[in-house]
């Protein structure tokens, strides 16, 4: 198993594009094989697909921008890199104590 060291969208969208040091390049299918059956937001991505997703630009809308965030996340759970049942402090100025204890939903 990886080690617990999450990465970027950045390092995702390299591992899914053509160029650079793609040292996971092969294992992403296997990893979206795990997020379509398990992902409510994400049905069906390819490789092709989940590149588009993780190249959102700068001036793009809030939704996309969040789905390549979710991506990354989705990517760095199956791929071992996050633990999908850590708990995860949410801070925001009209919520205190919000948390997140399971990559399935907000408690």
């Amino acid at each position: 198993m990886a080690s617990m060291c999450p990465r970027s969208v950045g390092y995702w969208k390299q591992q899914c594009g053509t160029k650079g040091v793609r040292k996971e390049a092969p294992s992403v299918p296997g990893y979206l094989a795990v997020v379509n059956p398990n992902s409510r937001v994400f049905d069906g991505i390819t490789v092709a697909s989940s590149l588009t997703i993780l190249e959102v630009p700068d001036n793009a809308v809030m939704v996309d921008k969040a789905k390549s965030e979710l991506l990354g996340a989705w990517l760095n759970v199956v791929s071992g890199k996050l633990n999908y049942s850590a708990k995860v402090v949410l801070k925001d100025a009209g919520r205190s104590g919000l948390y997140h204890n399971s990559f399935y939903g907000y408690h």
